[in-house]
């Protein structure tokens, strides 16, 4: 199966913006990292307010270099 979502003049997706909260997240490992790629892939993806442990995961692999992680929701909602 092959999904095309249009892209807007200015990169991001159209109605395609998603801000995941999470600060509740307490184990990361390459399953979370794996969704959080397919989510980003087909919408403009912020993570917002990870917890420590949980944001170091992406920092180790070279993942946080594609996604876009803010300290708070609204900081990320805003991204």
């Amino acid at each position: 199966m092959r999904i095309r979502i249009p892209v807007g003049t200015d990169g991001e997706k159209p109605g395609r913006r998603v801000v995941l909260n999470a600060s509740e997240i307490t184990f990361a490992d390459s399953t979370l990292l794996n969704l959080l790629l397919r989510i980003h892939r087909h919408t403009t993806l912020r993570v917002a307010a990870p917890a420590l442990q949980s944001r170091r995961v992406p920092e180790i692999t070279g993942v946080a270099s594609v996604l876009v992680v803010r300290d708070t929701v609204e900081a990320a909602a805003s991204a």
